[in-house]
């Protein structure tokens, strides 16, 4: 998978999945995409559509220190139902991909860097 394919499916999985519990933002496609770039900024294909409360916490730091505050923000309030997409499409177990949930509504991550705002990418990671 990579992050042009991924951004349609998961757009599409939204309105499928979400319209009836909460207002889709009207610039979904552009969040979608925007999200999925900002995933796998390695740019691995073989592990996109992998999930992990650390790689999670550092997709969040990442969006907060390269998009303006604003913008930032929506793309981290998909973050939940972004690692819901990813478990469903991968058949994760509820419990593991439950892990993620408060690292993708921005809680810090104590494995990944020096603070809330500063990654460190040679960070020693236990999950």
């Amino acid at each position: 998978m990579d992050a042009a394919t991924a951004a349609v499916e998961f757009a599409t999985w939204l309105r499928t999945h979400e319209a009836d519990k909460q207002e889709l933002p009207e610039d979904v496609d552009e969040l979608a995409t925007e999200l999925a770039d900002s995933w796998c900024i390695n740019e691995i294909d073989a592990v996109y559509a992998t999930c992990s409360p650390h790689r999670v916490a550092l997709c969040v730091l990442h969006m907060r220190n390269f998009y303006l505050d604003g913008f930032a923000e929506q793309l981290v309030a998909l973050l939940p139902e972004w690692t819901r997409w990813l478990a469903a499409r991968n058949a994760a177990l509820p419990e593991l991909a439950d892990r993620c949930l408060p690292y993708a509504h921005g809680q810090p991550h104590q494995q990944v860097g020096w603070d809330d705002s500063k990654p460190d990418y040679l960070a020693r990671v236990i999950e």
